[in-house]
């Protein structure tokens, strides 16, 4: 496993973020709604890491309830950060739940969601960037 150092994480989540401003968000694809999960990712291990005193050079590993130790559960990040809203399950079109920890693997591999399920989903990671552009980063 790779273990980045808070700036290279926070300097990962304005790359990804600024990628993601250069496109109509109503136009968007699978591929940019992955990225916005990886985004997220990013900028709140990138505050985790700073709220818990993390100088820049302090990998993602290197002390206590690290941040790597979150994998992509969001949600838990999001809790212990003190940070809302939280990110709701999801289903496909066959009934199958999808877990926000397994929603990038559902855009990686073009896993179809329910519609209302992926439009919620969706809203609620672009509020999250917001904040975290206003309030965090």
């Amino acid at each position: 496993m790779i273990h980045p150092t808070r700036k290279e994480v926070e300097k990962s989540f304005k790359r990804h973020r600024d990628m993601l401003n250069k496109f109509n968000s109503k136009a968007w694809s699978k591929t940019h709604y992955m990225v916005l999960f990886y985004t997220l990712e990013c900028g709140l291990k990138a505050f985790y890491m700073k709220q818990n005193r993390s100088t820049n050079t302090n990998t993602t590993d290197n002390w206590k309830n690290s941040a790597a130790s979150y994998g992509h559960d969001l949600n838990k990040l999001l809790k212990d950060l003190h940070l809302t809203p939280s990110i709701p399950k999801a289903h496909t079109p066959n009934g199958t739940q999808v877990d926000v920890q397994e929603l990038h693997e559902v855009w990686r591999y073009g896993v179809e969601l329910k519609q209302d399920d992926e439009n919620r989903c969706i809203g609620i990671l672009k509020e999250i960037l917001l904040d975290l552009n206003n309030q965090i980063m």
